[in-house]
């Protein structure tokens, strides 16, 4: 009985690792070795997420573009996002969010130094996948 509770909270640990929980918003981000690695079209970036199955959970989706950018740190620089996340790239990560300037565009972050712009739905940028919450 001791080795499957030890299992089971070692298990525990070991899936949390990958997920990081923002304490203000209660969402968690994916934060494995994917979320510095996958490149994407925003289209394909969306079907990632929703197929993702990651800590257990299989109900990941694409973060809005104000779910995207509650995780910046506008005081920091290279990379521009909260402290707690381990698997970070210094550069563009998609939102689900559409730029008002045309349906060919995209919100995007740059976690270099936070700032966040349209790009081209076809263009590939990073993946980091959310859950919880609403999609707002």
């Amino acid at each position: 009985m001791k080795s499957i509770i030890l299992f089971m909270i070692g298990a525990s640990m070991l899936f949390g690792a990958n997920i990081f929980v923002d304490k203000n918003t209660g969402l968690q981000w994916q934060d494995n070795k994917d979320a510095k690695t996958v490149q994407k079209s925003w289209s394909d970036a969306q079907k990632y997420c929703q197929d993702l199955s990651l800590g257990g959970h299989n109900d990941w989706r694409l973060p809005s573009y104000n779910e995207i950018l509650s995780i910046v740190n506008y005081n920091k620089y290279n990379p521009a996002i909260k402290d707690g996340f381990k698997n970070v790239v210094s550069d563009c990560y998609w939102s689900s969010t559409p730029y008002s300037s045309g349906n060919s565009y995209a919100w995007h972050v740059d976690f270099k130094d936070d700032y966040a712009f349209g790009s081209h739905k076809s263009s590939k940028h990073y993946v980091r996948c959310v859950r919880g919450g609403q999609n707002k």
